[in-house]
């Protein structure tokens, strides 16, 4: 625009105020969905360190079912003898099992009492429990993971705790199966 022969360059004021609105709408819409991507990104991680968990609980477990010579449970706490004379103890307390193994025997065969002392800590959603099948004479463990309470408001449940989500981890110890074998086995030898 020219006014009186004098060239002039500059913005009004509403143009001014349009791109000033415009760049902080742009700002606030990035601010909400960068904070809502790093929000889901600590979830994520949350679940990767619980799984991560879940696996080391049940690769223990499978370890020392395979070289169980018995196992007994007692309310929260399971106990297994193993074939090295050592013993086994997995108790669950809140959000998290412990495992304690003592009379572990060195490399030459001495036994000490040395204690080995694991925790896994489970989701704060997370429930864990010991089933017992007399039928099978087995022993589980099953870890179910909550629903989020959020996600129980929003559904409208007023018991919040007595809704669980599917099993996130069901490991069985059943040594008893290797006795079976075994005891069929002598049973054979014995008709020959």
């Amino acid at each position: 625009m020219t006014r009186c022969g004098i060239d002039r360059r500059a913005v009004s004021l509403i143009e001014l105020m349009i791109v000033m609105s415009t760049a902080s709408m742009i700002f606030l819409l990035t601010v909400g969905w960068i904070h809502k991507s790093m929000t889901i990104s600590s979830l994520m991680q949350t679940h990767q360190r619980n799984h991560v968990q879940l696996q080391r609980i049940a690769r223990n477990l499978r370890a020392d079912a395979a070289i169980a010579l018995d196992i007994q449970q007692n309310g929260q706490e399971v106990t297994i003898q193993l074939s090295d004379r050592s013993i086994v103890q997995y108790v669950i307390e809140e959000h998290e099992l412990r495992r304690r193994v003592t009379g572990v025997a060195d490399s030459v065969g001495n036994e000490s009492s040395n204690l080995l002392y694991e925790r896994f800590h489970l989701s704060s959603l997370s429930r864990a429990r010991w089933v017992t099948d007399e039928r099978s004479e087995s022993v589980a463990l099953v870890v179910n993971r909550a629903a989020s309470e959020t996600t129980l408001q929003s559904a409208g449940a007023p018991q919040a705790q007595s809704m669980h989500m599917p099993v996130e981890l069901y490991v069985v110890l059943s040594p008893w199966l290797h006795s079976t074998t075994s005891i069929a086995a002598s049973g054979t030898e014995a008709e020959r």
